[in-house]
């Protein structure tokens, strides 16, 4: 993000790949074609700061494994208990902020999904659990998915309300700051929709970075109709 611009004037959206199998790598390589997008759209750098952790499972990315660090621990499944080091690293540093995020995806992958598949919380669990706020996270979270489908082809209709499992990354987050959309991006090695043509075609190198180019484009969308940290819904 440009630093001249004030964080608290800023929408801030937070990337992380968990690279908790050696599929998970895929994740990585969309943040070159996000950094390549805002840096060619400066306007983009005075409204957005893009928070990025490449790899949260160091120990797999370096040994590989089944999801598992040097603690045989899955460090998707112990943001609340057994917390590990890396996921601990992460907290802190959000914790410590003076601003709040506004979007976080965590981005994980895999050859069982068709085409990229977004896990959003189901909207009854969003009205149990945050109650008079709860309407209007619902449609701040399908907003963004639409943003998500017009720029990277990530559809509504490939989604999926999931269920709030008190253990994975996209759970503390909502938990720690409500207003953040925060979702899980599943992203398959098999198919994707490509928004520009309306088609399901099979995922390539070049398709992989072409969503990283429209994830950039979201981001600036969802800064422009959400503003900084506690927006209304567009």
């Amino acid at each position: 993000g440009d630093t001249d611009v004030p964080d608290d004037r800023k929408t801030h959206v937070v990337l992380i790949v968990g690279q908790h199998s050696p599929m998970e790598m895929v994740g990585a390589h969309t943040i070159e074609p996000i950094i390549r997008y805002v840096t060619a759209h400066p306007d983009v750098l005075q409204s957005v700061t893009l928070h990025c952790v490449p790899v949260v499972n160091v120990d797999c990315a370096a040994y590989g494994s089944d999801g598992m660090n040097m603690n045989l621990r899955n460090t998707n499944r112990c943001w609340f208990d057994d917390i590990q080091p890396e996921t601990r690293c992460i907290m802190d540093y959000f914790d410590t902020q003076e601003w709040e995020p506004d979007l976080f995806l965590d981005l994980h992958a895999g050859g069982c999904w068709r085409n990229h598949t977004l896990l959003r919380f189901a909207p009854a669990f969003l009205r149990e659990r945050f109650g008079p706020l709860g309407d209007d996270l619902i449609a701040r979270q399908t907003v963004v998915n639409g943003i998500l489908e017009r720029h990277a082809g990530i559809r509504s209709a490939d989604g999926i309300d999931h269920v709030f499992r008190e253990c994975c990354a996209k759970d503390w987050f909502k938990v720690h700051f409500p207003r953040c959309v925060s979702c899980d991006l599943e992203l398959s090695l098999c198919t994707y929709f490509d928004p520009s043509a309306r088609l399901t075609k099979p995922v390539t190198q070049s398709a992989i970075e072409e969503m990283g180019t429209g994830l950039g484009a979201a981001f600036a969308e969802f800064a422009a109709t959400f503003g900084p940290s506690g927006g209304g819904t567009g």
